[in-house]
């Protein structure tokens, strides 16, 4: 199950960690295995969250993005890999959350989609799945690190200016609360003066 092949992920990173005889202080695991159930206070105190998605839409991610927490996340070849060899996201398809993650769309694309026959159901090969995969929620972020192998996610943690991310994440929380008011106020005004969209 997807768990079974985060639990995995972990365990291979927290192995990498011990092997590469990191000399900084970093512990790597799971929030539920630290925490149980936490509060937002238990993230924000640390520097930082290396994700291994079990999903391409994760509340959390939004959560931990707007507490300004550091992120890193595995590339999208790198989690298409990780999808296709361990299935490490079985929530990212209907069909993967009914165990049949074979399963392609039994519905065709539109014909006028700009991703032509691409089926985003399709598990069945790396490139279709590392096609789609790049939409992740966690890919449009700004400032989300990117790491291809554990011993980049090494060097890049090592290298962050942890600061700074947050600095520029709070940023764009700004921006975007301020876009998402404006928008509010345009669909408001539009419904109760019957206005058109």
């Amino acid at each position: 199950n997807s768990r079974m092949g985060q639990h995995v992920l972990s365990k291979r990173l927290r192995t990498a960690a011990k092997s590469n005889n990191l000399t900084w202080p970093l512990e790597f695991v799971s929030i539920r295995k630290k925490y149980g159930r936490f509060k937002y206070s238990d993230l924000a105190a640390h520097p930082a969250i290396v994700l291994i998605p079990y999903q391409v839409s994760i509340m959390s991610v939004f959560e931990y993005y707007r507490m300004g927490i550091p992120m890193f996340a595995p590339s999208p070849d790198l989690l298409a890999k990780w999808q296709f060899e361990k299935t490490v996201m079985k929530e990212l398809t209907w069909s993967c959350v009914r165990k049949e993650c074979d399963k392609k769309s039994s519905i065709k694309g539109h014909p006028d989609s700009p991703h032509g026959d691409r089926d985003p159901n399709d598990m069945s090969s790396i490139e279709n799945i590392a096609y789609w995969i790049k939409y992740a929620d966690f890919y449009l972020l700004p400032d989300i690190t990117l790491y291809d192998s554990w011993s980049d996610l090494f060097k890049k943690i090592s290298a962050a200016d942890l600061a700074g991310i947050h600095k520029r994440m709070m940023a764009f929380n700004e921006i975007q609360k301020e876009k998402i008011r404006d928008e509010w106020a345009d669909i408001l005004d539009r419904a109760l003066n019957n206005k058109p969209p």
